[in-house]
């Protein structure tokens, strides 16, 4: 049995993560498995394709009934389906969703790859520019797996770039949780969920039609993937709080974006340079 000893208290989230990543480890043993945050991992495969793993949902599972190893098998079953397909990979476009990144983490990707600077990959993932500083990527988020999508998958689905990104902002609105809002004095953290914080700056509605507490022209920061942080642009202190709050969270995250802050500009998003 691998659930915690029976009279101890149910494993943390952070236990849950340790623990679930040294179970996967033993089941695809030619796959490497990481910790990449807190109930999140990444797989390795022996071909070299990158897989996140999102524990949140076996988590919820667990401590609704803290036994690891049914919730383990149900979801790890079902993740090998994933790494070992039976047959060939076919994107669906509703489970299409759009993540941002920056720019270290495509430096990342290159590298890993071995490609220089200029030189391209088929097994590249495909991405598209926000701005100079983020980019935009599609992943395709089943019950199984998240994994990021290259070019060549992308045309697969026979739908244009614009509808793309269209459908995919769509899928995302569906299947994250009510927006929260922390903060007060006028800055203000986005929290929908811990995985797609910072894919909420291409949700146009969002700041186009005065849903925020912010009257002034918004500022944000994206440091990670899970901290979406916004001010408004005529209060000098308000923004360098940001900044350090952004620049501090930046560089201990567990998924680094930007440092940078960003300004609401024609229906996108300029780096901030006050």
């Amino acid at each position: 049995m691998s659930d915690a000893p029976e009279n101890s208290k149910p494993f943390t989230s952070f236990e849950f993560t340790k623990h679930y990543s040294t179970m996967l480890a033993e089941l695809i043993p030619d796959a490497a498995i990481q910790v990449a945050g807190k109930l999140s991992l990444k797989a390795t495969t022996d071909d070299d394709r990158e897989i996140e793993i999102s524990l949140d949902n076996a988590f919820r599972d667990y401590e609704i009934s803290p036994e690891f190893d049914v919730v383990f098998d149900a979801y790890a079953q079902a993740f090998l389906g994933s790494v070992y397909p039976e047959d060939e990979f076919k994107v669906e476009l509703h489970c299409l969703v759009p993540v941002i990144r920056g720019p270290q983490f495509i430096a990342g990707l290159r590298e890993k790859l071995g490609l220089s600077e200029g030189e391209t990959d088929e097994t590249l993932p495909a991405h598209e520019p926000v701005n100079e500083h983020l980019s935009l990527f599609y992943v395709h988020d089943s019950a199984d797996a998240v994994d990021y999508l290259t070019q060549q998958e992308l045309d697969s689905t026979g739908a244009p770039p614009e509808r793309l990104r269209k459908v995919a902002v769509e899928n995302l609105h569906a299947i994250l949780p009510e927006i929260q809002l922390h903060g007060t004095d006028g800055v203000v953290m986005l929290v929908a969920g811990g995985n797609y914080e910072a894919s909420l700056i291409l949700y146009n509605s969002l700041w186009d039609d005065d849903t925020l507490p912010i009257e002034e022209t918004p500022i944000i920061g994206v440091p990670n993937r899970d901290v979406l942080i916004v001010t408004g642009n005529t209060q000098p202190e308000r923004i360098e709080q940001t900044r350090a709050f952004v620049e501090d969270s930046f560089a201990s995250g567990d998924h680094p974006i930007s440092k940078e802050l960003f300004i609401r500009v024609a229906g996108g998003w300029q780096r901030y340079e006050g």
